[in-house]
């Protein structure tokens, strides 16, 4: 965080890229920092990018999404970026380059803002990167063209893994027109973990479903030992941290007994994903039947739209249905699991299952980090395909049967 204050305060690129693995807390930071920046009056704009939200998972959305909060943010604005999308009610689902300068470049630029033009300071925040389903390159060269070529007074915070065609970006085109920043673990990382266990662990100890327990823990709870070991086994990554705190928090446990779990597990000393991969094994340890759990769990996170043509065949109610499950009867097998899964309604209502974090689907893909929780993406493509298959041809009998 120090580091991003000083390049918004002191530094002066136009753009810059902060950038780490996954887990590393990047969204925490740019949510951080828009929050901070908003309530100074600096914020311009923001935009997170997730492959998890249609709205926000595609670059058509980008440019206009910055356009209308900057409508909102900097009022003598609004007018130029109003009246360019009322002389062109298209202009919503034009090529990016025709949205930049009728939304952006022209009414920043135009005579009857140039008296009161946004200082530099004004920032425009874009999260997640790498989840853009488009050509990042070009997204990019759009901004270097919109600071540089036209010099718009505005700076870009962009927030991504360091996935190669981002990373080649910075490294050639706009070498000399950014600032690089690297969130991996250090001891400031580290230290802000600890600072985000120690504020969560005080929200658990005051909640209300855990007060039969924790009114009778006195406070510093944990204690700063133990916050401090939690803290140096995330590497700095919040990710890890912030399972740790789901997991603890589950309604119907023992927060304490599930605080002791996590405490009593033997440090790997290796990596924050060594430490990750331990908590998720523990996470996983209390079902019995793994196969027939690892079925459910593998049905919900393989995309296999590609191979059936359905778009709600990842939906818990499909899921049931190509199981042969009762309804709620998928809820009830991963009820253990609110501290890695989220259970989200889509836009026709249907139920789908995502995890928290990408780390832990990425567990499970991966034989040589989850063994015995393995699932194979093949086996479990064919197996719906094949079910889905036996589905459809038990219902053309039955529809033959009564026609």
């Amino acid at each position: 965080m120090n580091k991003v204050e000083r390049w918004i305060d002191r530094d002066q690129t136009e753009i810059c890229w902060i950038h780490g693995p996954a887990g590393a807390g990047k969204s925490a930071v740019a949510q951080t920092v828009s929050e901070t920046c908003s309530a100074r009056g600096q914020l311009a704009a923001s935009f997170f990018f997730s492959r998890s939200a249609p709205s926000r998972s595609h670059a058509r959305w980008l440019f206009t999404t910055i356009a209308f909060q900057m409508a909102h943010s900097i009022p003598h604005m609004r007018h130029g970026i109003c009246k360019a999308v009322e002389d062109d009610l298209q202009i919503l689902h034009k090529q990016h380059s025709a949205q930049l300068k009728q939304l952006l470049i022209l009414p920043l630029l135009s005579p009857s803002s140039s008296s009161s033009a946004p200082s530099p300071s004004f920032l425009v925040i874009v999260d997640g990167l790498d989840e853009c389903d488009g050509d990042q390159s070009m997204l990019l060269l759009h901004i270097l063209e919109l600071v540089n070529t036209h010099a718009v007074p505005l700076r870009f915070l962009i927030f991504s893994r360091p996935e190669p065609q981002i990373s080649h970006f910075f490294d050639t085109v706009a070498m000399s027109a950014s600032t690089r920043i690297s969130i991996y673990g250090d001891h400031r990382a580290r230290e802000d973990v600890r600072l985000f266990l120690r504020t969560g662990f005080s929200t658990i100890h005051d909640s209300e479903r855990h007060a039969a327990i924790m009114n009778h823990v006195p406070k510093p709870w944990p204690s700063d030992k133990d916050v401090q070991l939690l803290a140096d086994r995330s590497g700095g990554y919040f990710i890890y941290a912030s399972t740790v705190l789901k997991y603890v928090d589950e309604e119907y446990s023992s927060c304490i007994d599930r605080l002791r779990e996590i405490l009593e597990l033997s440090n790997s000393g290796s990596s924050a994903f060594a430490e990750l991969d331990k908590l998720y094994m523990q996470i996983l340890s209390i079902y019995p039947d793994t196969d027939f759990f690892l079925r459910v769990l593998g049905g919900l996170l393989t995309p296999v739209r590609s191979y059936l043509h359905f778009d709600e065949l990842e939906s818990v109610e499909s899921l049931q249905a190509i199981l042969g499950l009762h309804p709620g009867q998928v809820e009830h097998i991963l009820r253990g699991l609110h501290s890695v899964l989220e259970l989200k309604f889509s836009d026709n209502r249907t139920r789908r299952v995502k995890p928290f974090h990408a780390s832990f689907a990425q567990f499970l893909f991966d034989k040589t980090r989850a063994g015995r929780y393995y699932i194979d993406q093949e086996n479990i493509k064919a197996d719906t395909v094949r079910r889905t298959a036996d589905l459809m041809r038990d219902y053309d009998k039955r529809k033959s049967s009564l026609g």
